[in-house]
């Protein structure tokens, strides 16, 4: 087994796990001590098949953020960057959502009544304080925690 098939099919058993970014295989590859014509080569491959695309990996990064995590759109840019994908892809996913929810203060509103729930019995100012802090830790900002917080309490 040549080197280029032995890195080639340490990315399509990684590519089984979950999507990838282009950059996490390159990543992948150089933690592996992949040569950097080999890790092309690889990629190239890998995406010519269809394995990996930075677009169908950013729409389903912010599908699962969105509704499982219940992250902010700003979380979400975040962490698509620290993965490797331009902005003109990550806004692209971001426009595409098709959530029931695709605007920060929906999300927020929806997570917050949530975290109400658990801090109900709490007097109405440390309420107010919790829920702030559980929302920017979300990554929404001050304006829309504000409001939703109004909103609710």
């Amino acid at each position: 087994m040549d080197s280029f098939e032995k890195y080639y099919i340490a990315v399509v058993r990684l590519l089984t796990h979950r999507p990838r970014s282009e950059k996490e295989l390159f990543d992948y590859l150089l933690k592996k001590k992949a040569p950097s014509d080999v890790s092309r080569a690889v990629i190239a491959k890998i995406q010519e098949q269809r394995f990996q695309n930075d677009l169908e990996f950013a729409r389903w990064w912010v599908q699962s953020r969105t509704r499982y995590k219940a992250k902010s759109n700003l979380i979400i840019k975040m962490e698509l960057r620290q993965k490797g994908v331009s902005d003109e892809i990550i806004q692209s996913a971001l426009n595409e959502k098709t959530d029931d929810y695709k605007t920060d203060g929906q999300k927020a509103e929806i997570i917050a009544k949530k975290y109400l729930k658990r801090i109900l019995s709490l007097p109405k100012n440390d309420q107010y304080r919790r829920m702030s802090s559980y929302l920017s830790q979300k990554g929404f900002d001050y304006d829309t925690i504000r409001r939703v917080i109004d909103d609710i309490l």
